[in-house]
């Protein structure tokens, strides 16, 4: 517990150390503020982003920003199922080295499928983002972002990642199976 609130300490004032100068000399200041500790700078990161898209928010209403934020979800929604997105992987179709065997779930961040990797002869799960959100650069940087947060934690109610993968275009996580 004490080194958890050691380190939220360090990512606090790397943070604000980091706000306090120019955007543009955020990031080399990050890399070498943080050293090798990926997942230290992806946090900041992180921060100092959903900071930037904050905005000010005590002068323009939230209620505004939500309605934007919804209508441009909306729009991108319609223009991607116009585009005839590709649907999701099917029984036996490879993603990668891997054999999708069966749908797992699917939700807002993902479609989650069990998967055989013929190499070392296991199950893996794979998660993909949903076909709507394919064109969406905002969803794609986010998704890259998870894969690099998951490689950078260890911990046994975490999700290993064996890699990132490109399948039709389409990013797809190798996560061990947990269940």
């Amino acid at each position: 517990m004490g080194r958890d609130l050691a380190r939220w300490e360090r990512i606090k004032q790397l943070f604000q150390a980091a706000l306090n100068r120019p955007a543009a000399d955020r990031s080399a200041f990050i890399r070498d503020a943080c050293g090798a500790d990926l997942g230290l700078i992806a946090e900041i990161e992180s921060l100092l982003e959903a900071h930037a898209s904050a905005g000010n928010f005590v002068e323009d209403p939230a209620v505004n920003e939500l309605t934007l934020s919804a209508a441009a979800q909306i729009e991108t929604a319609l223009a991607v199922q116009e585009a005839s997105p590709p649907p999701g992987f099917g029984v036996g179709e490879r993603v990668g080295n891997y054999t999708v065997l069966s749908l797992l779930g699917s939700g807002g961040m993902g479609d989650v499928y069990r998967a055989w990797d013929p190499t070392l002869g296991r199950e893996v799960a794979i998660k993909v983002l949903p076909a709507i959100f394919m064109t969406d650069p905002d969803r794609l940087a986010r998704f890259e972002r998870e894969a690099r947060m998951l490689a950078a934690l260890n911990h046994p109610h975490i999700a290993t990642i064996f890699g990132l993968e490109y399948s039709d275009g389409r990013p797809a996580l190798i996560l061990v199976r947990l269940c």
